[in-house]
């Protein structure tokens, strides 16, 4: 009978609470997939979703006009593929600007894109990647999570960016962060370092170790989708980290209930037989009634509704 449930009441338990973080996990073979997992693949819209982002501010300090500066940030911005491509999107949008084909398109080690726009080369990044690249900025334009363009190797305008942390993320990130799960953090947007989001989501200091440091071409090709099509593991309709988390977590607590309940499984019908046998051996038929029987088989589903709260326990 144990034997019969040790899946199926578990995932049941499960699917209920994934169900109300707007997750499903495809089966067994998802569950699996989680517990055979090296580790997470944390990108920018699992950090900050989708309306957690906004350009509070454009200044112009070039010649160049307003609309050519948020068309060509706007236009590498997008190419590069970041957190920031449906912000940017949406307030050219607002302004009437159009995105502009980028040719020659590069990614910066030292957090920052390069590109053509035209005739004219548009490198956007931070100001430490602005530094790098020889233009110099002033005292007052030293501005944390903001991005600066420069065109043709001046610097032409900066915009303001508030990165806006919500608490689900916090929680999400700290329960990674706590257990040590190994977190590859293939983030393509630049002003997301590892000292701002200690300081974002308040991550203590030896926490804020855990995270794993990658290049930005590795960044790159884990955030890419697959080439190849495979079998899903699980399907998450909400963004952001928290119900990501939830199914990774669901999935290998979800193997790890059943194997423990397969083995509890597996010795008790080995338990069974043994007292059968010895019953028999002695002679007491008259304890080896069907009821007596059927009461031990039953007791054995015990120990896997027991097991069914570590799904729901992670």
């Amino acid at each position: 009978f144990s034997l019969l449930l040790v899946f199926g009441h578990p995932f049941k338990t499960l699917a209920k609470r994934l169900s109300a973080a707007g997750a499903a996990l495809a089966g067994w073979q998802g569950a699996c997939d989680c517990g055979g997992a090296i580790g997470l693949v944390i990108k920018d819209e699992d950090l900050f979703p989708p309306g957690t982002l906004a350009i509070s501010g454009v200044t112009v300090l070039s010649k160049v006009s307003r609309d050519r500066l948020i068309s060509c940030t706007g236009s590498l911005i997008i190419r590069s593929g970041s957190g920031l491509s449906d912000t940017f999107a949406e307030y050219m949008r607002a302004q009437r600007c159009h995105v502009l084909p980028v040719d020659d398109f590069a990614c910066y080690e030292g957090g920052g894109l390069s590109g053509l726009v035209g005739s004219d080369r548009i490198l956007v990044g931070s100001s430490g990647f602005m530094n790098l690249m020889g233009i110099r900025l002033q005292e007052n334009l030293n501005i944390k999570n903001a991005i600066f363009c420069a065109i043709n190797d001046r610097l032409s305008g900066v915009f303001l960016v508030n990165y806006n942390p919500i608490g689900s993320v916090q929680s999400a990130l700290m329960t990674i962060l706590t257990r040590k799960i190994l977190s590859l953090f293939a983030i393509r947007d630049f002003n997301i370092t590892t000292m701002m989001l200690k300081q974002k989501f308040k991550i203590p200091s030896d926490r804020a170790e855990c995270i794993e440091v990658l290049s930005y071409s590795e960044r790159y090709r884990l955030s890419e989708p697959p080439e190849r099509k495979k079998q899903p593991t699980a399907l998450v309709l909400r963004e952001g980290l928290a119900p990501y988390v939830q199914t990774i977590l669901g999935g290998r607590s979800l193997q790890t209930a059943v194997y423990i309940g397969a083995v509890i499984s597996l010795l008790g019908a080995i338990l069974g037989l043994v007292i059968m046998f010895l019953m028999c051996k002695k002679g007491a038929f008259e304890a080896a009634t069907a009821s007596n029987t059927l009461m031990f088989m039953t007791a054995w589903l015990i120990p896997i509704f027991f097991l069914s709260g570590l799904t729901s326990k992670y």
